[in-house]
């Protein structure tokens, strides 16, 4: 059985209805923020990732939303009341990845993974836990 690494915000976007061509997933970080993914269709109908996976102010960035933007991921509960526009969440039974979407992802990936590449997979983190913040501080001499 081959190991495909799958992308959870890729995911979260690949259950968009085929006429939306750009979305925004957002998760939960903790402490106000929401994880930021930008995506658009290609040619053969699939998401690509726009730019690297960022941490955003939730409040700030639902200030910056327009009619236009089409927007994901289960941080909408988290800014819900900040969205200035009604009608561009998808609905909340598309806001996770989802056994299908994901086993059709893992098909459709051309990437190939060595044995090593395999046991060296890990998740992919922005910034450290809180515990491990909370520890940093500590040692700093004052």
């Amino acid at each position: 059985c081959q190991l495909v690494p799958i992308d959870t915000m890729l995911a979260i976007a690949e259950n968009s209805p085929d006429e939306i061509q750009n979305i925004s997933v957002i998760t939960n970080a903790q402490r106000g923020d929401l994880f930021l993914g930008e995506f658009e269709r290609n040619q053969k109908g699939l998401f690509n990732r726009m730019q690297d996976i960022c941490i955003v102010s939730g409040t700030n960035w639902a200030s910056n939303l327009s009619e236009q933007d089409r927007i994901t991921g289960n941080g909408i509960s988290i800014i819900e009341e900040e969205i200035p526009f009604k009608g561009i969440t998808l609905p909340e039974e598309l806001w996770l990845p989802n056994a299908g979407t994901i086993a059709f992802l893992g098909e459709v990936s051309n990437i190939q993974l060595t044995k090593n590449e395999m046991f060296a997979l890990e998740p992919f983190y922005l910034r450290k836990s809180a515990a491990e913040e909370k520890k940093e501080k500590e040692n700093i001499p004052q």
